[in-house]
């Protein structure tokens, strides 16, 4: 892939989770992210929230599932890991036999069912877009 499908593909992304971000009330952040980097292709974040963070804390909790599971000897990947605080849900979901994952992270007011319910529908589409 050229240089400029690239960056097509960035923007095809970056449309994606801006429509997907947009049908959830209370969206924080919506990204997809290199699981060994911690670092985003593509995110979308409310202006005064730190998507960066969020991304590198949710590719080490990915990272260590995977670990354990390893090491557990289990054959089964995650299909997605939600966290679930006070003030906040992060809902990552790995794309299968790939190196990226996308999440969501939303306010505490959030639904997680609709979070994933919403992840389940964008997941083919920001699936073909990757890299």
């Amino acid at each position: 892939m050229d240089k400029r499908e690239q960056t097509g593909r960035s923007g095809e992304l970056q449309g994606l989770l801006s429509e997907l971000s947009q049908e959830l009330s209370g969206c924080s952040s919506c990204s997809v992210v290199h699981l060994e980097e911690g670092a985003a292709i593509a995110t979308i974040s409310a202006a005064a929230f730190d998507a960066s963070t969020a991304e590198a804390y949710a590719a080490e909790l990915l990272r260590r599932h995977q670990r354990l599971r390893r090491k557990l000897g289990t054959v089964d990947e995650a299909e997605e890991l939600v966290l679930q605080c006070s003030n906040l849900c992060i809902v990552s979901r790995p794309f299968e036999g790939s190196e990226y994952f996308w999440m969501m992270l939303g306010t505490a007011s959030s639904n997680v069912t609709l979070i994933r319910a919403l992840m389940r529908k964008y997941h083919a589409r920001l699936e073909a877009l990757l890299p």
